[in-house]
């Protein structure tokens, strides 16, 4: 779930000219590089990402076996997410029965 930048989107974002950028094939120098990859996610996008409600995750919180939430502030908490992409890595796939 992590963000990431190619070396050509962060070219093309400094660079005045998109020529040299432009039907160019990636090679191994333009590898991905990861933008604010510990970033804090607030509750929806938790929500959304780990496609659990609100009350799950707290309950799971609890039970701990889901990423605890960070007070940012008096009235504002956030998960990290690379904790939050880490337990999603982890989850099992669903089995389908044919």
């Amino acid at each position: 779930m992590t963000r990431f930048l190619t070396q050509r989107k962060i070219d093309k974002r400094t660079s005045t000219s998109h020529e040299a950028t432009q039907n160019k094939p990636l090679d191994d120098s333009e590898r991905a590089i990861p933008v604010a990859a510990d970033r804090l996610l607030c509750c929806r996008e938790v929500v959304i990402l780990s496609g659990l409600s609100r009350t799950t995750i707290f309950r799971k919180e609890l039970e701990g076996t889901f990423p605890m939430r960070l007070k940012i502030s008096a009235r504002r908490v956030g998960w990290k997410l690379t904790e939050v992409d880490e337990w999603i890595q982890q989850r099992k796939p669903a089995l389908i029965k044919v």
